[in-house]
């Protein structure tokens, strides 16, 4: 006989991106009184979105939606807290949308997430700026991979430094494809 379980860790997850994680024990009573029991270690993981120039200055009014392949139709569902951040929603949450927004001159982190790859779309550039062409591959099963952005500054002279998924935006005119009419 084989058993199979699902768990889901639901918002009050410990995130620690592989520190220690959050256990989970299940048993199995079975025919006269004999039970089994194992215990797992669910992680769950988080990163700092951070959208930049070419040269690493912060800039806001960019939206994404994360998806968890490369071609899915469908946007992971989040929930926004109060500051701006995000984390996966759970099944039935009514609150929950399916853009990530960048209002500020700060990174915005989502979290709530498996060890995988995941992808971000950019569905509005800043002002000035071009839409990416191509989803962003975001892989969080990475040996030596940062969550966590550093960011030097604050408001408008913020500038990126290390850490988290950076997407670089490029102002100007978008070339038209091979064979088009131009600009």
């Amino acid at each position: 006989i084989y058993v199979a379980y699902n768990a889901v860790l639901n918002k009050d997850a410990v995130i620690n991106n592989e520190i220690s994680g959050n256990t989970n024990t299940a048993q199995l009573k079975y025919g006269n009184g004999s039970t089994v029991e194992e215990t797992t270690n669910t992680y769950s993981f988080k990163f700092d979105l951070v959208k930049t120039d070419k040269d690493g200055k912060l800039l806001k009014g960019a939206k994404f939606k994360l998806y968890d392949s490369k071609d899915s139709a469908t946007a992971i569902p989040l929930v926004k807290d109060a500051d701006g951040n995000y984390r996966v929603a759970e099944t039935g949450e009514s609150n929950s949308v399916n853009e990530i927004e960048i209002n500020d001159f700060k990174a915005v982190t989502i979290s709530g997430l498996n060890k995988r790859t995941y992808y971000l779309e950019e569905t509005k550039a800043p002002d000035g700026y071009n839409v990416l062409v191509d989803r962003k591959a975001v892989e969080l099963s990475a040996n030596g991979f940062v969550g966590t952005a550093v960011i030097n500054g604050n408001d408008e002279g913020a500038a990126y430094d290390n850490g988290g998924i950076q997407v670089i935006n490029n102002a100007g005119a978008t070339l038209p494809s091979t064979g088009g009419m131009g600009t």
